[in-house]
């Protein structure tokens, strides 16, 4: 999480994300694979690679795995 590097095993790596932000891998787009995706807990900011970039969720947030 400090340097935003995603190793994946098998592909590549990848910099997606920077420090202070959550990790949250999963599948976003219904393709039954994960994508690569951060949440921002400052701003509410939720990033999925190459997707989209939606703000939701306020200041002191913190993503809940479903």
């Amino acid at each position: 999480p400090a340097t935003g590097l995603w190793a994946v095993r098998g592909a590549t790596r990848y910099y997606f994300g920077r420090e202070g932000d959550y990790p949250v891998p999963g599948d976003y787009s219904g393709n039954f694979k994960a994508e690569i995706a951060v949440f921002r807990g400052l701003t509410g900011l939720w990033a999925v690679r190459e997707t989209s970039r939606v703000y939701w969720g306020a200041g002191g947030d913190f993503p809940v795995a479903r």
